[in-house]
């Protein structure tokens, strides 16, 4: 509930706190009626205090509500059109998860069952998409030195778009590719999808410890999935299921995932940095 205008930061707030079940949001503006007009202009000049009042309060409530209505609905069109997407590929995820688990058991599941179906639906994904599988590593490493980049010019205080954020792009680009995590060739991942660490290359290693958002988002629909569950626990199918486990195992994801996202991503990252440099070199010596 908003008491008055601008929305940005309400807006903005909403990409902070995710929903893990279908919710229904809504702003509700109040738009404020004075009991009386203000006062006319007495032909005083104003003082500094009043000016710098009126810049940073009264001249953005008195703007046009417009803007704000506009991007309130470009952000429910922006959520429609991914809901969207994601009903309509969740058949064919069901199927790649059935087919690389040659049904669900019936029985537990331990990490390393878990862990082994992951790495093949990984390499199962990966040879249907082909050639476009490259350009998808290669988008997610770029967005991810993007980011890195970005969270080391924040620590040092470095404006965006100057020269010496430029600099620091510039840096972490050569290191990328003198250290192979822009590699000259993307090889399509094995069945096994490199079982040993030892045999992971060094984009597919640099994946696994930076790309926080690609795990946050794999976790949050761990949660939606797991919130679905509750409405058919009275199947048969579910019968020894109960909502006291969904609960725990949903708390579980989500301290983990809160703890993630507090946490400084990379910072178990063993790089081979540049060709016969320090092991230890690259964006985890920032969080460390």
């Amino acid at each position: 509930m908003l008491n008055d205008r601008p929305f940005e930061q309400a807006i903005a707030a909403f990409g902070e706190r995710p929903a893990y079940r279908q919710v229904d949001r809504r702003l509700v503006y109040i738009d404020p009626d004075p009991a009386g007009p203000p006062p006319p202009p007495n032909g005083q000049v104003p003082s500094f205090l009043r000016t710098l009042k009126d810049v940073i309060s009264d001249i953005p409530r008195k703007e046009p509500v417009y803007d704000d209505l506009a991007q309130v609905d470009q952000l429910n069109r922006s959520a429609r059109r991914l809901a969207t997407v994601v009903e309509a590929v969740r058949p064919r995820v069901v199927e790649l998860v059935g087919s690389v688990t040659h049904g669900l058991p019936n029985s537990g599941a331990g990490a390393a069952d878990i862990g082994r179906w992951r790495a093949a639906r990984d390499a199962s994904a990966a040879r249907k998409a082909g050639f476009a599988y490259e350009g998808y590593v290669r988008l997610r490493l770029a967005l991810i030195i993007d980011d890195i980049t970005r969270l080391i010019a924040d620590i040092c205080d470095v404006p965006e778009g100057s020269d010496a954020g430029g600099r620091i792009a510039a840096i972490l680009d050569g290191w990328a590719r003198a250290s192979g995590v822009y590699a000259e060739a993307i090889a399509l991942p094995r069945r096994s999808l490199w079982r040993r660490a030892a045999e992971l290359p060094e984009w597919a290693e640099f994946l696994h410890s930076f790309d926080r958002n690609f795990r946050h988002r794999r976790l949050r629909f761990v949660i939606q999935s797991l919130n679905r569950l509750y409405a058919v626990l009275g199947d048969e199918r579910f019968s020894g299921v109960s909502a006291e486990r969904l609960n725990a195992i949903k708390n579980a994801l989500l301290l983990d995932l809160r703890n993630d996202t507090r946490g400084c991503a990379g910072a178990g990252y063993r790089g081979s940095g540049a060709r016969g440099g320090d092991r230890s070199a690259g964006p985890g010596r920032v969080c460390r």
